[in-house]
């Protein structure tokens, strides 16, 4: 998984749920938004998101990491939507490639 930090060998990860919901939700609604699809649209709308949101960093075994998200996910559902169409339509009216 991308941006998950190893703790020593323990087998617990230091992750930022917040980026790992962000990057599925634009993902998903970038799908159903009339605009361009690129890598670098994608990253763009991801790095706003980010910028704007709060980090979310839990500590937890690798295991347990995606029924974490899905916990995670219901709670910030609404205001994640919002957030990202924000971003879609910035990332839209100005792409930078």
């Amino acid at each position: 998984m991308d941006n998950v930090i190893i703790t020593e060998n323990d087998g617990y990860a230091l992750v930022n749920i917040a980026e790992l919901l962000v990057k599925k939700k634009v993902k998903e609604l970038m799908e159903t938004y009339d605009m361009c699809h690129c890598e670098k649209c994608y990253r763009d709308a991801c790095a706003i998101v980010l910028n704007e949101m709060e980090p979310r960093y839990v500590t937890t075994q690798k295991g347990f990491l995606l029924s974490l998200l899905s916990a995670t996910y219901m709670q910030y559902k609404t205001d994640l939507a919002v957030y990202v169409l924000r971003a879609l339509k910035t990332v839209n009216d100005s792409p930078r490639h």
